[in-house]
Formats: structure tokens, C-alpha cells, sequence
């Protein structure tokens, strides 16, 4: 687990520090000759910059806490780096362009300091009003219906008003306030059963426990009760304690096991697919711990969206989380890229998947490109 951090660590080092200097230099060019300015320009920069390695990785290095307005910063400054960089980067490239093509009018060359002062202000103010619209955007989750008929085999259940929710990563940014609205929105459904797709703490349980976070968890209101899986967040802090804690509200946990509901679908769920990265144990494989002479549907949670494994073992209907649709665009486009479903519904020989781009956010409190959802699936059990 130590060398999974500490190569986590050194790349976001690398990546995170590169895109800084490129701003700080890019940005410090286009300021006026005046030592306040840039010494001010510097100082500000420095503790934006540093204010997101210091939230991130010194709570687990040092075993310390730090203060919440730190976080809240280096948080924000993570999202605005990115839009930073593209806004700066874009320009650089139309530079170039001017270079061989010469496109640009004169006007530009003569006050040639007012305009690079401009242009570094206008990114700014651009990626700051991205950011706002996608903070908003991140605070006001939607309820999202879905409806999918399985073949109900041998079981006398005809439909399943399910609650579906995913990647919540309660901590520092999801706190009281934000669960409540979500437990308000998914009340509204009145589901039989409520599942939980993993990540749904951001880091470490003790975040949860200083703020009593479990506890909203008991005003749930489903028939057959929440059921949840491990995300791979859960293994930063320590699966156990996070199972152990959430348990005592009812919360139950499949790990590589099932249940049936009702005599009439198995609920499976499945560790991590990045457990071993942590215990050094493999998952077991689903023929593992589904009975293959199953003669009812077999509804299974699993994190990530792996889809070969499900497909071959004729799973009905799989959930899953964990790709955020990207969260912030263009993300997007390289989730899409990884995952043979990043996002929605899709149904591949006989196994139906429902992807979320979850309810929460990881790191930044922004969400670009995609809105926060809970699901509410119904699923028609038809023969």
C-alpha cells in the first residue's frame, strides 16, 4: 500500500507541479515591471499551489490535520490549474501559429505589454467563471430514472423500485448539509431497495466520525434495506473501518458475496477491482461466489465498470460508478477512451450495465460537462 502512495504521490508531483510552473512563468511574463506586483503575484500563487499538496498528502504523511479553508483552497486551485493550462496552452499554440502565418493584426505587436496583460487577465477570469458555474453545477444533484426489464426466472417479484447511488466521497467537501439534500431527493422515490456503488468515503473514516456523517445514513427509507460495495477510496483509509462503521447503521456490505432478496433476484457485490494494489489478495472471480445453476436474476454492484467478466457469467443487470463521466470536461473524453462504458446505459449480449457518473466529487467541489445524479432504476421483472 506505501509504494501505491508514493507512486500516486510522485506522479501527481510531476504532473500537478509542471502544469504550475508553466502557469507561474507564463503568467508572471505578462505582469507589469513592478517588483509589488510580481512579489505579490508570487507569494499568492505559492500558497495556491502548495495549499493542495499540503490538503492532499500531509494529513497522511505526517498523520496531522489541516484546516478545512486549506483544503477548500487547494482544492479549487487543482480545478482552476486545469482550465488555467488550456487557456494558456491555447494561446501559446495561436502564437505559434503567428509565427510561420503571421495572421494576427499589427495593433497587437505595438502595444504588444497591454496585450499580454490582458490576455493572462481574461484566462483568469474566464477559468474562475468556469469554475463558479461548475461549483453550482456540483452542489445541485439531479434524480435520474432509468428503466430496465430483466427476465424475472423463477421469482414472483414483478417490479423493483431501486435507489442507486455511487461515488458520494463524504469528507471535506460532502459534508451534513450536502448528504441531507441527498437523502431529502432520494426519499422522494420511496425505493424498495437502496444501493451503494462504492467510494463513499473520500479518504479516511475519521473524517466521518468527527462529523457524525453515519448516522444520516439510518434515514434511508427502503423496504429491503442499503447495500453497498467497496470503492477503491475505501482501501486509502482502511476498508475494515469503514465496513465496520457504516455497518452499525444498517449499512451492509457484499464483498465477493450475495444475498437473496425476496426469493426472487440475487444481489451480488464485489471488493475493488484495485483491492490487491492495497492487500495483496485477489478478488475472487464471480463464478467464484455466484451459483452458476441460478435460476433468478442476478443484480450485481461492482465499482468499477469491468464488463468482459459480467458478460461472461450472464449477469442480468451490473451497477457501477467510479469514471465520474470525467467530472470536469474534457476528463471526459479520456474516461470514454479507458472504459468501454464510462457513462449510461448499455446493454451488451444478455447483461444489462448501468454506468453513473455519481453523486459526489473527487478533489475539486466542480463538476463540468456532467451533472451530479442519483439513479432511481426501475426494473420490470417480466418472463
Amino acid at each position: 500500500m506505501k509504494s501505491v502512495f508514493i507512486i500516486f504521490f510522485i506522479t501527481t508531483l510531476l504532473v500537478y507541479g509542471s502544469a504550475n510552473v508553466y502557469i507561474f512563468i507564463r503568467g508572471y511574463q505578462a505582469l507589469p515591471n513592478l517588483a509589488p506586483v510580481k512579489i505579490s503575484y508570487t507569494v499568492i500563487f505559492l500558497f495556491a499551489a502548495l495549499s493542495f499538496m499540503v490538503g492532499m498528502f500531509f494529513p497522511r504523511l505526517l498523520n496531522i490535520g489541516i484546516p478545512y479553508f486549506i483544503s477548500w483552497i487547494g482544492l479549487l486551485w487543482f480545478a482552476l490549474v486545469l482550465y488555467l493550462f488550456m487557456g494558456t496552452l491555447l494561446v501559446d499554440i495561436v502564437r505559434l501559429l503567428n509565427h510561420f502565418f503571421n495572421f494576427l493584426p499589427s495593433i497587437l505587436h505595438t502595444h504588444y505589454n497591454t496585450v499580454k496583460l490582458i490576455t493572462a487577465s481574461s484566462i483568469f477570469v474566464i477559468s474562475s467563471l468556469i469554475l463558479l458555474c461548475g461549483y453550482i453545477n456540483a452542489a445541485t444533484p439531479k434524480l435520474k430514472h432509468v428503466e430496465i426489464n430483466l427476465n424475472a426466472g423463477s421469482g414472483s417479484l414483478e417490479k423493483l423500485e431501486c435507489l442507486f447511488m455511487t461515488d458520494v466521497h463524504l469528507g471535506t467537501i460532502i459534508n451534513q448539509k450536502r448528504l441531507s439534500k441527498i437523502i431529502e431527493i432520494s426519499n422522494s422515490v420511496n425505493p424498495d431497495i437502496v444501493l451503494l456503488g462504492g467510494d463513499i468515503v473520500d479518504q479516511h473514516i475519521n473524517q466521518l466520525i468527527e462529523r457524525n456523517l453515519g448516522a444520516m445514513k439510518t434515514q434511508f427509507l427502503s423496504k429491503y434495506g442499503v447495500f453497498g460495495v467497496l470503492g477503491n477510496h475505501e482501501y486509502f483509509g482502511g476498508y475494515k473501518s469503514v465496513v465496520e462503521y457504516f455497518e452499525k447503521y444498517d449499512v451492509k456490505f457484499l464483498r465477493d458475496e450475495f444475498v437473496v432478496i425476496d426469493d426472487s433476484f440475487i444481489l451480488a457485490g464485489r471488493h475493488d477491482r484495485d483491492m490487491p494494489r492495497f492487500l495483496n489478495t485477489e478478488r475472487k472471480s464471480l463464478n467464484e461466489f455466484i451459483p452458476s445453476d441460478r435460476t433468478l436474476p442476478v443484480i450485481l454492484l461492482d465499482h468499477q465498470p469491468i464488463v468482459d467478466e459480467a458478460v461472461k457469467e450472464k449477469i442480468s443487470l451490473q451497477l457501477s460508478g467510479h469514471t465520474h463521466d470525467g467530472q470536469m470536461w474534457p476528463m471526459s473524453l479520456i474516461t470514454d477512451y479507458i472504459w468501454k462504458i464510462s457513462y449510461g446505459h448499455k446493454k451488451i449480449e444478455d447483461t444489462h450495465f448501468f454506468v453513473s457518473c455519481g453523486v459526489g466529487t473527487w478533489g475539486p467541489p466542480i463538476r463540468i460537462g456532467n451533472r451530479p445524479e442519483i439513479v432511481h432504476i426501475t426494473i420490470n421483472f417480466v418472463d
